[in-house]
């Protein structure tokens, strides 16, 4: 390839060497293999490079001649065809094609005319001549000049037309050329790809008739479907359709008509008939039918705002539900929490596990299911003062509590455990589940009563990754005391050992630190020991105060058992009793009846005590009673004709079982802590912040209590007058409402 300048005089010259040329161009352009065989990139080159003056500008004038002339040919051999759309498909891509090596070859051409179009100069442009440009950018320009836009003014624009009527066949399922259809939509956004406004001409010419189409052609078919269909029929129909109109609009159109074509289907097909699918969706859930759940979500989903109300008509159903399954079962709940507790959770379960299969894990649904599950809970039903976090201790105490009816396997009950949390997460007042739980667990470990140490633990586990480590400190210190005090009882008898001493009862003690365990309101009575049990009770006291100097140990009886032997029977019976049983029974040693009043006098019991511990031993058959009201001249005396199935009797659990008082009592001590609880969130809060507005002060301790319950008002009004009493806060002289603290 030479780098000179060659000689070509204008016309001649240039005639010829550009005749040759067109040969060239006519074998890409034609595929027809008739070729000059000279290389046409040094003959672009000899012309731009022509002495004694360049033929640049001859050079892109005849080649926009020869465009033109092939355009009009191809346009021609377009309409001698009945089927316009398919020719013109195979002529566009052979012609594009070709533009592409021509615009290669022309490459020298094209930057002469690029330098050129550095410094514009103001140039006439005559009509039928085309600016200087790029070499592919003239051949689709003069393809959109003399195709397209001569088929649309000249032949009544009979290539859209025809393009529109086989995308409706397309729509209506009938077989039709789809590449063919592709090739000659895009050709409208590739044609106008280097001017200033590239998807102009698409646009225009394309997309607003495909729009338009879409419209009429699916408002039609929607109207007509609703009028004659199921809605469940019809919603099945939108979204088949959905799929198959955002498949068409992603193969035939540009990528920036594709939102706009699904935002007019949705609009025609959905949008139109919203209010009649909101209206059914409660009945779709009621009636479980999924495939129409999922279908009416797909399709709303799409919507602006149009699930808003297919969340609430959800959240109301599992509202409801949950409502009905509490009015229905609350009443019982307080003796067998089971049911109702297990029916919340396939409650929750069953609604959670539908927003998973049919509504793709949303979570606005999962959110309305805890809305909803969280208002049942926290819910007030007519006639019934049983807490939910109260039902919810209850339930655990029977699942961690070893009974005849509870034959479960570890794994069942850690499994309905982690479920119960699911429940547990809504209640708002925490701190009645915390009092209630820790109490019952009190008992579970005092009175060894725990199914697995394993099943407490891991449930407590959860519980601290539900509701902070602060929320199960203390509970987990009670467990901590189990294991200290199973030590502390082997180095007592160890040293008895050592020390040779010999009680005569085999004695564990536990040592509870009193601020874990939830058993200070408990009324220690003034119970008289045994004189059988004084000495092993003064000897662990004194080991213990060897080993832990300045300490206090208080005694707690009421929660003490005891194993006791008869001799006075045919059979040898082991009863198990409560230590105030116990101290009854040993009173029969030396006589073998006495008065509630001897009885009394000797065990310095409390009334009260005392009728409930002789009821129990009397329903047992181990005593007999002349009245049943156990009032001071009953006669209580020994059954000396007691028999049992059992050699092992359990005479304690009786006692052991809590009683309508001890609910009063944990109720009265909630409301106490609750009290001191506010009392201490205002002094903090006014602390920091030394003066407060009533109203900010209100929010402020509202905010930093829910973690445990949510307060009232008026008990928080209450707890500021009861600070202002005690001098901690005052009001401020200058406003009313505003609060000051008192340092």
């Amino acid at each position: 390839m030479s780098l000179h300048g060659k000689r070509i005089d204008f016309p001649l010259d240039f005639l010829r060497v550009f005749a040759d040329f067109r040969k060239e161009l006519d074998n890409i352009y034609h595929q027809s293999g008739t070729g000059t065989f000279i290389d046409p990139y040094q003959q672009v080159r000899d012309m731009c490079m022509a002495i004694p003056k360049p033929l640049d500008d001859q050079l892109f004038d005849g080649l926009a001649e020869f465009l033109v002339d092939e355009v009009d040919r191809i346009r021609k051999a377009i309409l001698a065809q009945s089927d316009f759309v398919a020719i013109y498909a195979t002529s566009w891509t052979r012609y594009k094609t070709a533009s592409f090596y021509a615009d290669m070859i022309c490459g020298h051409l094209n930057k002469v005319i690029r330098n050129k179009n550095k410094t514009p100069i103001r140039k006439v442009i005559p009509e039928g001549k085309y600016a200087q440009q790029r070499i592919e950018s003239l051949a689709f320009a003069v393809w959109r000049d003399r195709l397209i836009r001569k088929l649309k003014y000249e032949n009544a624009n009979c290539l859209v037309y025809q393009l529109r009527d086989l995308v409706r066949q397309d729509r209506e399922g009938k077989p039709v050329n789809q590449e063919a259809i592709r090739t000659a939509i895009l050709s409208f956004v590739e044609v106008n790809r280097h001017s200033k406004i590239p998807l102009q001409l698409y646009v225009e010419e394309i997309e607003s008739h495909y729009l338009s189409d879409t419209r009429s052609y699916y408002a039609a078919e929607s109207n007509n479907l609703m009028a004659s269909a199921t809605i469940s029929a019809f919603m099945q129909r939108a979204v088949e359709r959905f799929k198959a109109e955002t498949a068409r609009s992603s193969k035939f159109c540009d990528s920036s008509s594709q939102e706009k074509v699904t935002k007019e289907f949705l609009t025609q097909y959905v949008a139109v008939h919203l209010k009649k699918i909101q209206s059914e969706f409660e009945d779709m859930i009621s009636s479980e039918k999924e495939e129409d759940c999922a279908n009416a979500y797909a399709l709303l989903l799409r919507i602006p705002k149009g699930t808003d109300q297919l969340f609430e008509t959800y959240e109301s159903h599992v509202r409801q539900l949950g409502r009905n399954i509490v009015s229905k079962m609350l009443p019982g709940a307080g003796k067998d929490p089971k049911d109702i507790v297990e029916a919340l959770v396939d409650l929750h379960d069953k609604y959670i596990a539908f927003c998973q299969k049919v509504l793709s894990s949303d979570p606005l649904f999962i959110a309305a299911v805890d809305k909803a599950l969280r208002s049942v809970v926290n819910g007030t039903y007519d006639n019934v003062s049983l807490h939910s976090a109260e039902i919810l201790a209850r339930y655990c105490d029977t699942l961690l509590k070893k009974s005849p009816k509870n034959q479960q396997s570890d794994s069942e009950v850690e499994d309905k455990l982690v479920k119960m949390v699911s429940i547990f997460k809504y209640v708002d007042d925490q701190d009645v589940f915390q009092k209630f739980y820790s109490r019952m667990l009190a008992k579970r470990l005092i009175y060894g009563l725990s199914t697995s140490d394993d099943l407490e633990l891991n449930f407590i586990a959860k519980l601290k990754e539900t509701a902070g480590v602060e929320y199960t400190s203390k509970i987990q210190r009670m467990f901590t005391d189990m294991t200290l005090s199973s030590d502390l009882s082997k180095q007592f008898h160890t040293s008895l050992e050592r020390r040779q001493i010999q009680l005569g009862i085999d004695l564990h003690a536990m040592v509870l630190t009193a601020g874990s365990w939830p058993i200070s309101s408990m009324v220690v009575s003034e119970f008289q020991l045994p004189s059988q049990l004084e000495r092993s009770a003064a000897s662990f006291t004194n080991f213990y105060m060897e080993k832990h100097t300045g300490r206090k140990l208080s005694w707690l009886h009421h929660l003490s058992k005891a194993d006791v032997k008869t001799f006075y029977l045919d059979k040898r019976y082991e009863l198990n009793v409560s230590t105030f049983q116990l101290g009854v029974l040993l009173l029969f040693n030396d006589s073998t009846s006495m008065s509630v009043n001897e009885i009394s006098a000797q065990t310095r019991l409390g009334d009260a005590e005392l009728k409930r511990v002789l009821k129990s031993l009397t329903e047992a058959k181990l005593l007999d009673a002349s009245l049943p009201s156990f009032d001071n001249s009953t006669i209580v005396s020994l059954n000396t004709a007691f028999t049992s199935k059992r050699i092992k009797v359990k005479i304690a659990a009786a006692v052991q079982m809590e009683s309508a008082q001890d609910t009063e009592n944990t109720r009265k001590s909630i409301d106490e802590d609750r009290r001191l609880f506010l009392q201490t969130v205002i002094v903090r809060v006014m602390k920091s912040r030394k003066a407060l507005s009533h109203t900010s002060l209100i929010q402020e301790v509202i905010e930093q209590s829910r973690s445990r319950f949510i307060p009232a008002v008026p008990a928080i009004k209450k707890s500021i007058e009861q600070l202002m009493e005690k001098g901690y806060l005052e009001r401020s002289k200058d406003e009313v409402d505003v609060y000051v603290y008192i340092a």
